[in-house]
């Protein structure tokens, strides 16, 4: 469990306690946009309605994804919430503090619209997330390091989705660790992706998801942290074994 430090209680104080007025009503409702089922809910509806598909499947499998690491980091490390804090229905018994579900879900989906959607709408989409993180303190239900953690594993969620569809061949756009990867000479073996191999990966994926989060909800969140890591690497060998079986 991580211990209560006085950076963490101040911030607190000085965030929730001092209450600006006007902001109350702004934040109650402003915070829920960081609400995992929210955004899965908006993705949906754009896969449905959308252009960008493909796009809109990417972020509903980064929000599967982030949902489950969340809520296993948060029943390993057992934080307890600030003080006084109420909060929704939790996906398991007890909803802990750290890291922050709301601030990992805006910083990742701030992530990959950067990318994905343009550079003219990164500081629209990060102002977003910054506020989304300050309202989870300002309401009183996460301290600063669990927003931190939050944001931070929200970006790193979004790099690997990222750097997972790019060698996959869903797309050429990727984040900073996929540019990178390029450089070093790693890229996709088939562009776009063949929709066998895309079968084969959803299967994969959508399986995978489904144990981990069998495993979750029985309280295995070691096995289930473990078992989603697996499943991920997989994905990122899938294209290379496909071209080589293929081949």
């Amino acid at each position: 469990m991580i211990d209560l430090n006085p950076v963490d209680q101040y911030m607190l104080e000085v965030i929730n306690r001092n209450e600006i007025p006007g902001f109350d009503g702004f934040f109650r409702v402003f915070t829920h946009l960081g609400s995992a089922a929210f955004c899965l809910f908006v993705f949906t509806l754009y896969f449905l309605a959308g252009k960008q598909k493909l796009v809109a499947a990417i972020f509903i499998i980064a929000l599967l994804f982030g949902t489950v690491i969340n809520e296993d980091i948060k029943n390993i490390v057992q934080r307890d919430r600030p003080e006084g804090a109420v909060v929704g229905i939790a996906l398991t018994p007890v909803n802990y503090s750290f890291p922050s579900q709301h601030a990992q879900t805006a910083f990742m989906i701030a992530a990959l619209a950067a990318v994905y959607f343009g550079i003219k709408y990164r500081l629209i989409v990060y102002i977003f997330a910054i506020l989304v993180a300050v309202s989870r303190m300002y309401l009183g239900v996460h301290y600063l390091t669990d927003v931190a953690a939050g944001a931070v594993s929200g970006i790193i969620i979004a790099e690997l989705v990222m750097l997972a569809a790019y060698l996959n061949g869903l797309t050429k756009d990727t984040g900073i660790i996929g540019y990178v990867a390029s450089l070093a000479g790693l890229r996709p073996p088939t562009y776009p992706a063949p929709g066998s191999q895309m079968l084969v990966g959803l299967i994969i994926l959508f399986a995978g998801i489904g144990i981990s989060s069998i495993a979750m909800l029985t309280g295995q969140y070691a096995v289930s942290l473990v078992f989603i890591a697996l499943v991920y690497l997989w994905i990122l060998e899938l294209p290379f074994v496909y071209a080589v079986y293929k081949g």
